[in-house]
């Protein structure tokens, strides 16, 4: 049986959302990250080999950006087009959303 390809894009959106300093960017990045993930939870579900790993970890970070929106008290609410965050994208701190995927990724310290 074939496995899915990995599809780690939302994981810049994510880092993105994470690590942003600036309040006022938070809100989009969440829901840019949000909208991502779920793209992606939805992809998996619709195959008949879905990674459970993968599938928790996408569930997790759907967790950690609700409780980032509680914690700053931020409703929900339309997102900025979401391709203005890729690899080039940087938080106010100067910190690569790419770079910060992938320590993600491999388990560095958020």
């Amino acid at each position: 049986m074939q496995q899915l390809p990995r599809h780690d894009g939302w994981k810049d959106h994510y880092a993105a959302a994470l690590f942003e300093n600036d309040r006022s960017k938070i809100p989009d990045l969440i829901a840019c990250a949000e909208r991502e993930i779920i793209t992606r939870s939805r992809a998996l579900f619709g195959e008949a080999e879905g990674d459970a790993r993968e599938v928790r970890t996408l569930n997790n970070a759907l967790r950690m950006l609700q409780v980032l929106r509680s914690s700053l008290k931020i409703e929900a609410h339309d997102p900025m087009p979401c391709d203005r965050v890729g690899e080039n994208w940087t938080t106010e701190s100067g910190v690569s959303a790419s770079r910060k995927s992938r320590q993600l990724s491999h388990g560095v310290g958020a």
